[in-house]
């Protein structure tokens, strides 16, 4: 597990510390099943989960670890134009290659065809440069054929602690910037928050892969607390692996897949206490996916929508 491969044994620690039962956990222990958690936090999860009876059923049928819902063979937009520093390379064997040949995967070269792959190792092109090649789905015989992904939908403590830790993108919620004190900067500081305010993470993985060691993406989600009710909302940035071209529509199909599962009601919301701020702190919603800067609101807009940052019974 590479969350654990990376941190150190007082990180480690602490990513356990603050959701599971510390007398029943072992040292050598790297697998947890739902009794590992402690009741404490499983009854939060279960009085949060239960006031969204669409996720509470789903995440009790689905998923290979606790707490997780596995949307498989998700077909996705590929980008609409190749890997940038890949086609820096084909213009010095041809500068006329076309996204059309780049897609079938082959370039042109003194009046033959070559397959691109062929061509970057003749060249000796750094490996990093063949992996974004292979692992771009703008490809039409990329990797993952047809652009097809798994999207796994996680609110397990800890895929959401190790969102940006032993990863191949970087962010401020890395925990490996957490100090031998105990202090951090960032959103690292705010992890204990995150995880008992249930934040959820969605993970874009290479088909049948996991999310400890196949992601290649990832957005989060945030409590945001309304007048009456509260919900998850997503941040502003989504992180990813450097070495694939990500499809177009991940964020637009993660966003879709989670307003199935959490209902958000027309108003505005506020980012519940002690989370980290990824983007707006108040934002409104119609109800229908399109949020507003509320700082950006008109009067009119703003005319009926009085709210508090207080809420009850979402754990």
């Amino acid at each position: 597990m590479r969350i654990y491969e990376i941190l150190t044994p007082r990180q480690v620690s602490h990513a356990i510390a603050i959701t599971h039962d510390k007398n029943n956990l072992h040292k050598t222990k790297t697998k947890f099943t739902h009794e590992d958690f402690s009741e404490e936090w499983k009854k939060a999860r279960a009085e949060f989960i239960s006031n969204f009876p669409v996720a509470e059923k789903m995440f009790s049928e689905e998923g290979s670890a606790p707490y997780q819902i596995r949307k498989k063979n998700v077909k996705l937009v590929a980008p609409s134009e190749p890997d940038q520093e890949v086609m820096q390379y084909l213009l010095k064997l041809n500068p006329e290659i076309s996204n059309d040949d780049y897609a079938k995967g082959q370039i042109e070269i003194n009046g033959r065809f070559v397959k691109i792959g062929k061509a970057l190792g003749k060249m000796k092109a750094p490996q990093h440069i063949l992996d974004q090649y292979a692992h771009d789905s703008f490809r039409k015989e990329s990797d993952f054929g047809s652009s097809l992904y798994d999207l796994v939908i996680s609110g397990n403590p800890l895929d959401v602690y190790g969102m940006s830790t032993g990863r191949p993108w970087s962010s401020c919620a890395d925990m490996t910037k957490l100090n031998n004190d105990g202090s951090a900067d960032d959103a690292a500081q705010s992890m204990d928050e995150e995880i008992h305010n249930h934040t959820h993470v969605v993970y874009l993985v290479t088909p049948g892969g996991s999310v400890r060691n196949n992601a290649i993406a990832r957005r989060g989600y945030k409590l945001h607390v309304g007048n009456d009710n509260a919900t998850l909302l997503p941040d502003t940035s989504v992180y990813e692996d450097d070495d694939y071209n990500i499809p177009i529509d991940f964020k637009k199909v993660a966003d879709k897949y989670m307003r199935e599962l959490f209902k958000i009601e027309k108003g505005v919301y506020t980012l519940a206490s002690g989370l980290y701020k990824d983007g707006d702190h108040i934002v409104y919603d119609d109800g229908e996916g399109n949020g507003l800067d509320v700082r950006k609101m008109t009067k009119n807009q703003l005319y009926d929508h009085k709210f508090t940052s207080s809420y009850k019974n979402f754990g």
